[in-house]
């Protein structure tokens, strides 16, 4: 609830402030007095735009601040701390029109602070913009109306929408990769059938590349292998084993008489294995030497392709044989590319109609929901004194997508209003009058009070054209909707004046400088029974309209709900 509203040097006023009650509180005074400053204030403290020209001539910066007291939902913690007990909001003005705002003393920008304001007061008045005007508040006001099916087929719907529109990138992310995939697939074929047709073998190429430098290098190989046979296994006198055996016979017979002597025919011993296995090597590699011009043909040939594939497919047989690997693995994956496609589109398919089942059933719900509310606001604006308005829902179709089976769409509300018989249907904010579409909006609220989340309502001009009957049932009309939220009302009638928590009255009068300055005064008891003399339209002298005043003063608070009216 606002608690607290101070205004400073805006407009007329040089400073009032109005300490309000939590349930319905009224503002009076004569024509010009200053009422609609005060709306006009509170419109600013709420993000409203500024206009200098409504400023005043002023030396020192003009402000406005508000209290309210905190008791909100979760929807304002993007704004205020869960622990604030409080909640303060202020502008401040220059003479130049220029603003500054604050939420519990941090600078906001206007936008954010008409944001909050949105969802802190609803101002109702032929010059304001109302949130019931907006086509979002008034689907979320119909479906919160309904029962609780509507919300769940909501959120069931949104859930859907959710999956369906994933399902719908994941198919269309499949498509283009099988798309992809198939214009390579004649490319990956090739290349798997070269590689295949290669018949690669791991270590293939070191080992023909050695067997290239044998064939290429045969007489040179052969003549030297032959060379060094001959030198090792040479006759008696020119052999190095044989000169090397006799070497040995001589060192032997001397052995025993030096230790040196016991070492060196070790060592000679040794080079004589060593000698003889390099004979053996000789000979045996002598025996499978061998020259083929044709297979040094194929040798080059060979080496050639793998040297070929190397630079298609990889640094070496290894990454070949990888990438062959790799190629196979997306050809097969590209004949599984239609099953997964035929699974997905069979969960598109139940998702999209899920979807239209949901959305039939959200939309019969809200036409059935919108009969209702079209019924009660009717009955609500005919005891309002409106009895040739007629109220009506309307439905707009919206697509939320298109689907194999078809768009699936859900009818819009929108609140339409027709004042006068067999005049067109209107929507809310093209209604002229301002009494008529206060009227209207306190008809709407009052049914939609209880799943309305606006915790402060501000009606002027409410009473405009009415008397008699309607006004009073208008005066306990707003005493039942100030039972479900917080009421503030300018008016010039006295039955909705006498069944108010607290009444103000605003005045203007003139200082000693000769400037006209509005105050506002919070009325006393006895204060209340003159003012609402005067409403009545009797002199305050008139001891029968102080008798009436009075009369219909104590009878209003003998009804009131609230418990902080003003005491007798």
């Amino acid at each position: 609830m606002l608690s607290k509203l101070r205004i400073r040097n805006f407009a007329l006023i040089d400073e009032v402030e109005l300490n309000f009650s939590s349930n319905l509180n009224v503002i009076t005074g004569e024509t010009g007095a200053g009422k609609t400053i005060i709306v006009g204030a509170l419109g600013l403290l709420l993000g409203a735009r500024a206009d200098s020209s409504k400023l005043g001539k002023v030396s020192d910066c003009s402000s406005i601040e508000g209290l309210f007291n905190l008791n909100l939902p979760e929807r304002f913690t993007a704004f205020v701390d869960q622990n604030d007990e409080q909640l303060v909001i202020s502008r401040k003005f220059t003479a130049s029109g220029n603003s500054s705002c604050y939420i519990n003393g941090s600078l906001s920008t206007v936008a954010g602070l008409a944001d909050l304001g949105r969802q802190l007061v609803d101002i109702h008045s032929q010059n304001n913009q109302q949130s019931l005007f907006s086509a979002a508040v008034q689907q979320e006001l119909l479906d919160r109306y309904g029962d609780e099916s509507i919300l769940s087929l909501k959120t069931k719907l949104s859930q859907l929408l959710k999956k369906y529109r994933k399902t719908s990138n994941e198919l269309e992310k499949i498509c283009q990769a099988k798309l992809a995939a198939e214009e390579k697939r004649e490319l990956w074929l090739f290349q798997a059938r070269e590689i295949e047709e290669g018949q690669l073998q791991l270590g293939e190429k070191e080992k023909l590349q050695e067997e290239l430098k044998q064939l290429s290098h045969y007489h040179k190989i052969a003549e030297a292998v032959s060379e060094a046979k001959n030198n090792l296994e040479n006759d008696i006198e020119s052999g190095v084993i044989d000169q090397l055996r006799s070497s040995i016979a001589e060192i032997s017979k001397v052995a025993g008489f030096s230790s040196n002597l016991s070492q060196i025919a070790e060592n000679l011993n040794s080079a004589l294995s060593c000698l003889e296995e390099a004979l053996l090597q000789l000979s045996s590699y002598a025996d499978q030497l061998y020259y083929d011009p044709k297979r040094l043909d194929l040798v080059q040939d060979r080496l050639f392709f793998l040297e070929n594939l190397e630079r298609k497919y990889g640094k070496s047989i290894e990454e070949i044989i990888k990438y062959s690997q790799e190629i196979k693995a997306k050809l097969d994956s590209v004949a599984e590319f239609d099953e997964h496609l035929d699974r997905i589109k069979t969960d598109e398919r139940r998702l999209a109609q899920q979807m239209k089942e949901v959305s039939n059933k959200l939309e019969q719900s809200r036409h059935e929901t919108a009969i209702k509310l079209e019924r009660e606001v009717g009955n609500q604006l005919n005891e309002l004194g409106m009895e040739k308005a007629d109220f009506k829902v309307d439905f707009t179709p919206q697509k939320l997508c298109d689907t194999t089976i078809g768009a699936i769409t859900v009818g819009t509300p929108k609140f339409l209003i027709s004042t006068n018989p067999k005049q067109e249907f209107l929507p809310l904010k093209k209604v002229a009058s301002g009494g008529e579409i206060s009227r209207l909006m306190l008809a709407i609220k009052i049914v939609l009070a209880k799943v309305d989340a606006v915790p402060v309502m501000v009606f002027d001009e409410i009473d405009t054209g009415i008397g008699g009957q309607t006004a009073s049932t208008v005066a306990k009309k707003l005493r039942r909707l100030a039972s479900s939220c917080q009421v503030i009302c300018i008016t010039h009638l006295p039955q909705i004046a006498a069944i108010a928590d607290r009444h103000f009255q605003v005045e203007k009068n003139i200082n000693k400088e000769g400037k006209a300055v509005t105050r506002v005064i919070q009325l006393s008891f006895e204060q209340r029974v003159k003012e609402i003399a005067n409403l009545s339209g009797g002199k305050i002298s008139s001891a029968t309209a102080v008798k009436h005043a009075r009369q219909l003063l104590l009878d209003a608070q003998k009804v009131s709900l609230s418990k902080d009216a003003t005491p007798c």
